[in-house]
């Protein structure tokens, strides 16, 4: 009698050429969002529709100039909305860049449009994790050029630092979920 055995099932080892084909696709991926948030960016500012897409970034960039005069020392008193029990986070974001770039508010648009490449990043990795290379590669491309996360990384508002947060605390909840170790 002939017996006939199944045959057992293949084991999936991870392909280390697939790991430098992904990572080569992600630094293309977010060399490319850059240029484009930062050609963008550039294109906003020179024209001043960054201004009419993005009402609150008047607000942003005054009271970031405001409290970097005041810590140069051309204000004697901080600006009145940093009296104000109120976040305050973006708003020091915006006056260490003016402290440091002067009265150029396009340093701050350029720094948004590194923010926006980073959420491609966290995005491509959190899909890697947990569904693969080709989803990975997808919610990528999706990301890196979905219209509203390019206009939002392209002018000086906190929305794609929000946004940035929010893919981190999902990507490391992930680690935490299924066990953090250092080796």
């Amino acid at each position: 009698a002939e017996v006939r055995s199944e045959p057992s099932p293949r084991v999936v080892e991870p392909d280390a050429g697939a790991h430098r084909t992904d990572a080569a696709y992600l630094k293309q991926l977010m060399v490319y969002g850059w240029l484009l948030r930062a050609g963008i960016a550039l294109i906003l500012h020179w024209t001043g529709y960054s201004r009419l897409l993005a009402p609150d970034e008047a607000t942003y960039e005054n009271a970031g100039r405001g409290l970097a005069q005041y810590w140069t020392g051309v204000l004697f008193m901080p600006p009145e909305r940093f009296l104000a029990n109120e976040a305050h986070g973006y708003f020091y974001v915006n006056a260490v860049s003016f402290y440091l770039f002067g009265a150029a508010s396009l340093p701050m648009k350029l720094l948004n449009a590194a923010m926006g490449v980073l959420v491609t990043r966290h995005v491509f990795l959190l899909a890697l994790e947990l569904f693969g290379s080709p989803v990975a590669r997808r919610a990528g491309f999706l990301c890196n050029y979905f219209p509203s996360l390019i206009l939002w990384s392209a002018v000086n508002i906190r929305d794609i630092w929000v946004i940035l947060l929010l893919v981190l605390v999902s990507r490391y909840s992930l680690t935490v979920v299924r066990g953090y170790s250092h080796t």
